[in-house]
């Protein structure tokens, strides 16, 4: 991001004024510094204190010990059915909840189980002799109690999702990282943190989705999946109390982003190699970059090797409506021997 914001600025008259936005983030001064390096960054952090309700639970007695399942079905030593029950019933006892996972598999099972046990309790309460043998299908539209959203999922997939939240249609959502930031997410009364929490600061921003305003209370609930979990779990409970964050680590000369960014300019224009490192260099992520690292990405790039593998990648890539295959091609580009000049080039 720093690098991209470097190339803002030379499109623009000025440099475009930069604001950060987060609270959760430490130390500031970092902070401050990799947003605009070398510049005067006003800090804007005013003491402010927001209600949270946390709770931790194990839904079994004790977590080696668990439910005999029914006759005739195999034994399977797991805590998920009571975890996926008592999910449920928060779901049932709230107007609406996001559910977070660490995973898109679990994010996927969790929500495919949600709607499978709600279907299930509809049978079991209204006909159960008549649909006992599609218990477990939830196809009726009054059955779906929660959508899974994640990075997988189209953008219009989610947006829909999203929507149908806000609006009450549907009463939760299963989600991975995808929901964690934004400040756009409707009337959210409950948060449910299925495992540790990544980190505290993620743990925070999870949070932050159940009562979004400052006179509201944020209220989240923390399923540890397993007895390590449970202590890593009570562990990142105890530190989000006292808002004890990580400390932000900002990577050093990322050299697989510089390629990247390296081929979006040269696609835009003519650079000299001595500019472009220049350009480089302001941002924060390349501050102290070593010209031995930079011309070793550059040799990377006029490596033939490299071209044809590019220029295959882009062969196998599958043409979609809004793909322009003759404008991609164009970033297959060569480096001139001398290395005076970047410069495009069609192979």
């Amino acid at each position: 991001m720093s690098l991209s914001l470097e190339r803002l600025d030379l499109l623009t008259d000025r440099p475009a004024q930069r604001i950060g936005l987060s609270a959760t983030v430490t130390p500031l001064q970092t902070i401050a510094d990799y947003l605009h390096p070398g510049h005067d960054v006003q800090i804007v952090a005013p003491p402010t204190t927001k209600d949270i309700d946390l709770q931790l639970r194990v839904p079994l007695p004790d977590m080696t010990t668990f439910a005999e399942p029914a006759e005739g079905q195999p034994r399977r030593a797991s805590i998920w059915p009571a975890v996926e029950n008592s999910i449920l019933d928060l779901v049932e006892t709230h107007t609406s909840t996001i559910v977070f996972t660490n995973s898109r598999r679990v994010c996927e099972r969790m929500s495919s189980r949600l709607n499978e046990l709600a279907a299930d309790e509809q049978a079991s309460d209204e006909v159960p002799a008549q649909v006992m043998a599609t218990a477990g299908v939830a196809q009726n539209p009054a059955t779906i109690v929660a959508r899974a959203h994640h990075g997988s999922v189209s953008k219009s997939e989610r947006a829909g999702i999203e929507d149908d939240l806000k609006s009450g249609k549907l009463p939760a959502v299963v989600a991975t990282s995808s929901l964690e930031l934004g400040i756009d997410m409707g009337s959210i009364d409950l948060m449910v943190q299925v495992g540790c929490p990544p980190s505290v600061a993620s743990g925070l921003q999870r949070l932050g989705r159940a009562g979004h305003r400052l006179d509201a209370v944020s209220k989240g609930v923390f399923f540890p999946t397993h007895r390590g979990d449970l202590l890593a779990t009570t562990v990142a409970l105890e530190q989000m109390r006292h808002a004890a964050i990580e400390a932000t680590r900002i990577p050093r000369h990322p050299l697989d982003v510089l390629s990247q960014q390296i081929v979006a300019m040269v696609a835009m224009a003519d650079w000299h190699v001595d500019e472009l490192f220049d350009v480089v260099c302001r941002a924060a992520g390349y501050a102290t970059l070593p010209r031995a690292a930079y011309d070793a990405v550059l040799a990377l790039l006029k490596d033939r090797r490299y071209q044809r593998a590019l220029a295959k990648m882009v062969d196998l890539v599958e043409i979609r409506e809004d793909y322009d295959e003759q404008r991609m091609m164009q970033i297959v580009f060569a480096i001139r021997p001398d290395m005076s000049n970047v410069i495009t080039e069609l192979r």
